[in-house]
């Protein structure tokens, strides 16, 4: 395993990791973004506070960097595992401002956003998750069923919320059909981007919906 990959964290690996860093020429940026992401990624609590720290460092080197908002939407994850909602959300607020601004570089930080609000429930945001789409959408975007199923996701519980039970009834059958698509857009890559295919009770109210 490459020493900025590790997915445990502990004063060993730590400090082996700081003596390596240090060591780098050039590639510091990008050493700190792997890490942090890949903590990140692990959804335990005991590792969020280190990514959120490393993904500042990384902040700190390159704060308008086309690694920045990804670097937002790590801190948002770690924050969203701790269980720290307003800080997820300054921090989303963060990254979809600058995905914005780097348009070529997609992280589709802004779905991470509108499905965090809307799966709390959170409806005084919900204008602020459709002024987000509406400026960050691309449809290449929608390649990827797990893109799909959040964006028509957020958006059926958004028109449900709203009153508008036909429209979220539509929007809910298009979330569900990206599930049973049987692999993503790379044939190379069957896996890629494919939903997760799991009960939860957003699907479950999806279902509710669709019916």
């Amino acid at each position: 395993m490459d020493w900025y990959r590790q997915i445990a964290w502990s004063e060993q690996i730590e400090s082996e990791f700081e003596r390596r860093l240090a060591r780098s020429r050039g590639q510091r940026s990008e050493y700190l973004r792997i890490q942090a992401v890949t903590l990140a990624d692990q959804d335990l609590s005991d590792l969020a506070p280190v990514a959120i720290k490393l993904a500042k460092r990384q902040l700190e080197l390159s704060a308008t960097g086309i690694s920045a908002a990804q670097m937002w939407a790590t801190v948002a994850k770690g924050c969203v595992t701790l269980g720290q909602f307003d800080e997820a959300m300054d921090a989303y607020r963060h990254a979809v401002r600058l995905e914005g601004q780097t348009p070529n570089v997609r992280g589709h930080h802004y779905l991470d956003f509108a499905w965090h609000v809307v799966t709390n429930s959170v409806v005084a945001l919900y204008p602020e998750v459709l002024a987000a789409i509406e400026q960050n959408l691309q449809q290449r975007d929608l390649i990827f069923p797990a893109n799909q199923y959040r964006y028509f996701a957020a958006l059926a519980l958004i028109a449900a919320d709203s009153g508008d039970r036909a429209k979220a009834s539509t929007l809910a059958k298009n979330a569900l059909a990206s599930i049973e698509t049987s692999q993503g857009p790379f044939w190379r890559l069957p896996l890629l981007g494919r939903v997760k295919s799991r009960a939860d009770p957003i699907r479950t109210r999806l279902e509710q919906l669709a019916r």
